[in-house]
């Protein structure tokens, strides 16, 4: 089984795939988690990949895709130097998700993070938790952030400057209007926002 995380960047992948390691390990059930490289010696590969070559992917693979308001992860995608400028940043999301969109098992809406909707995923990779069990998970990834142990960054991929506006939403709202007027006036962008009801 592969599991990957692919898609847009700042948008909660990194909790996302460390959520899904966390699940086979309450489980028990031995897997190879990385950044981009799989271990064939593995049966289970978790792999976390902003911009994955489709061409590698199999029929049976598991794909989540992590989204969140293009305007407020284009706004961490600047604030973490990832980028030029917000303009940039939304666009660069923008076509990522346009690529992985029609291939995702299951798209994973940042803003809503909740027990259900962990839940859901985990219906995806064959595993039950109990509401008390997946709030157990959640309050390990919250001390995973505090941690931010870079020794560690292997296996959690959670750097020291990982998280910049402690998942805040809206953070768009700081933006000069005649800036958001032309990056809503972006057909793409505003069908996404539309579609995923951001606006």
């Amino acid at each position: 089984m592969n599991i990957y995380v692919i898609g847009p960047r700042h948008c909660g992948s990194t909790r996302l795939y460390n959520f899904i390691r966390f699940c086979f390990q309450k489980k028990n059930i031995e897997f190879h988690s990385a950044y981009e490289k799989k271990n064939e010696n593995y049966e289970i590969n978790i792999i976390k990949w902003h911009e994955f070559d489709i061409s590698e992917l199999k029929k049976d693979d598991i794909i989540f895709l992590p989204i969140r308001n293009l305007l407020d992860s284009a706004i961490s995608r600047v604030s973490r130097k990832m980028c030029n400028d917000f303009f940039e940043g939304i666009m660069h999301n923008t076509n990522l998700f346009n690529m992985y969109e029609k291939i995702a098992t299951m798209i994973v809406k940042y803003e809503n993070y909740s027990i259900y909707q962990l839940k859901e995923i985990c219906k995806h990779l064959n595993l039950s938790f109990s509401n008390i069990e997946i709030i157990e998970i959640m309050k390990e990834l919250d001390e995973m952030h505090n941690v931010r142990d870079n020794h560690l960054y292997k296996t959690h991929i959670m750097s020291k400057t990982h998280n910049t506006a402690g998942g805040k939403n809206n953070k768009f709202l700081h933006k000069d209007i005649k800036e958001l007027k032309n990056v809503l006036n972006i057909k793409e962008v505003k069908d996404f926002l539309e579609k995923f009801k951001y606006i």
